[in-house]
């Protein structure tokens, strides 16, 4: 069994603000949130889910945004048993694995970044996922 577990974290460009966090985004027409996920994930990363482990986090957030507009932001989490090669778009200028036990509030600007990351991780402790053979360090999220 691994006891590693990590995140992976993106910061946005500078033009965007500078900050970290992890894959986010809307969700177009005609499209549910899981299949908009899958989508703002390959954009942003080239990751494929068909790869990983999709876990539903049952996490919903609603809030205005700086437009003023009513958002529903909803919470998933996928697993890769093994490491997986990321290239990011010109969204990001950067992307970092962060290993679980040194995750704090403090690598998210959004405290809701945070919250869907704490419960992605604690959803897959108890999927058993962390139990899948893995290279090196353990799964990733």
């Amino acid at each position: 069994m691994f006891n590693k577990l990590w995140l992976l974290l993106l910061r946005v460009n500078k033009d965007r603000g500078g900050f970290w966090q992890n894959v986010t985004g809307s969700v177009e027409k005609n499209e549910n949130f899981k299949n908009g996920g899958a989508r703002e994930l390959w954009e942003e990363t080239y990751l494929d889910t068909s790869a990983g482990h999709w876990v539903d986090l049952n996490l919903t957030h609603n809030f205005i945004d700086q437009y003023n507009r009513a958002v529903e932001e909803k919470s998933f989490a996928i697993y890769f048993p093994t490491i997986p090669p990321i290239r990011l778009s010109k969204e990001h200028d950067l992307g970092r694995w962060i290993e679980i036990n040194s995750l704090t509030e403090a690598h998210f600007l959004h405290y809701s970044n945070f919250e869907a990351a704490s419960k992605a991780i604690d959803q897959i402790k108890s999927l058993g996922l962390l139990s899948i053979p893995t290279r090196e360090k353990g799964g990733r999220l």
